[in-house]
């Protein structure tokens, strides 16, 4: 990876260069360029091929009915192709479809809910997408203080491997602020219930992930795993479904090459209307969930942040005492370009994903050039 220098090639996709070796001057620039930048919808993200994901977008409309009590009003105005009928423990409930394999359903706090089919790297998959939102659109939806974005990435990319997930928990957890500022998709207010449905992690959490101990623990199955990891474990199936949490793991099958019910799950802060926002969410959160072997880059930040920051001063005060808004909106420029150079291997995915940071925080960043 060469030294980042701003030039004509800067933006091509094919240079990988070190963001995070930018000096001031250069930092200067690059926002600079940022300011007029504009990111595209892609044909592909260049995921890797074992990569799985989904989404569901939460909505609001001027029909802001309930689709279990409306159903033939409702679904009429979004074209619901078919319905599938299931019966658990006695109950009979209704699953609606569109004809491309998304699915209708209701959600508390919003009008109804999209969950996509699992998806792969492919265009026919963002044409898809792109008519989801175009649909949306067109029935004039929008979104309310309730409204968020979930990006869901098969678990199976973790290949049985609990260390790998190990890795990818630590790498999450040290940069977290910076991925939650990314996620947050606009620069409008946080919504009401952030701190209900995508909470941060807990600092608990990331110390046990950093604890030597896990590093060289031998761990065949799950019981293994939880009775390591205490903390991690609130996160897992068969205990805690935590649905407050930024990152879920309520779905998560740790031993198991499934695709379908195998995933984790990112909840953004905020939703979005905007499908190049949403395409470009889905390349960072797929990208840093497939970075979770180790690797020397992620593991010298991972060894910065044990020595030189440290837990316990963050353990006493913990997130619960935080304002959400400002754990969201701060985002360190230096953590940012050092992530894009973990994650990513080349400058296009890097400018996409400082470009959506500087437009969340547009006036912060404003304020640190002037320092540099």
């Amino acid at each position: 990876m060469k030294k980042c220098v701003i030039n004509k090639d800067y933006f091509n996709k094919n240079n990988n260069s070190a963001f995070a070796l930018m000096n001031n001057k250069d930092k200067v620039k690059l926002f600079e360029y940022l300011k007029d930048y504009e990111i595209t919808y892609r044909d592909v993200l260049e995921l890797k091929e074992n990569s799985t994901f989904g989404i569901e977008v939460e909505f609001v409309d001027e029909y802001n009915l309930d689709i279990d009590r409306n159903p033939l009003y409702y679904l009429s105005i979004y074209n619901v192709w078919f319905k599938k009928t299931f019966n658990t423990e006695g109950k009979v409930y209704n699953d609606y479809y569109l004809n491309n394999g998304w699915q209708l359903k209701s959600e508390t706090g919003v009008s109804a809910e999209f969950s996509s089919p699992i998806f792969k790297d492919e265009k026919e998959t963002y044409e898809n997408i792109k008519k989801v939102y175009e649909l949306l659109k067109e029935k004039e939806a929008w979104m309310n203080q309730f409204c968020g974005l979930h990006v869901n990435v098969g678990g199976n990319i973790f290949e049985n491997n609990p260390h790998n997930l190990f890795q990818f928990l630590k790498l999450y957890g040290i940069f977290e602020e910076v991925i939650l500022s990314f996620s947050r998709l606009t620069n409008e207010k946080l919504r009401t219930a952030v701190n209900f449905n995508a909470k941060p992690i807990d600092y608990f959490l990331l110390y046990e992930m950093l604890d030597s101990k896990l590093e060289n623990k031998i761990i065949t199955n799950y019981q293994d795993f939880i009775c390591t990891c205490t903390y991690a474990n609130n996160l897992f199936p068969n205990e805690i479904k935590d649905k407050s949490s930024s990152l879920s793991l309520a779905h998560l099958k740790l031993f198991s090459n499934e695709i379908e019910g195998n995933r984790i799950e990112f909840r953004a802060p905020n939703g979005t209307l905007d499908p190049i926002l949403v395409q470009n969410t889905i390349n960072t959160l797929v990208k840093l969930t497939e970075h979770h072997k180790e690797d020397p880059l992620a593991n010298k930040y991972i060894d910065e942040y044990k020595s030189t920051i440290g837990l316990m001063p963050k353990i006493t005060n913990c997130y619960n005492n935080i304002p959400f808004n400002t754990f969201y909106s701060d985002c360190p420029l230096d953590k940012a370009l050092a992530l894009c150079d973990i994650i990513f291997d080349n400058n296009l995915d890097k400018i996409n994903f400082l470009k959506q940071i500087y437009t969340n925080q547009e006036e912060k960043q404003k304020q640190k050039i002037k320092t540099l």
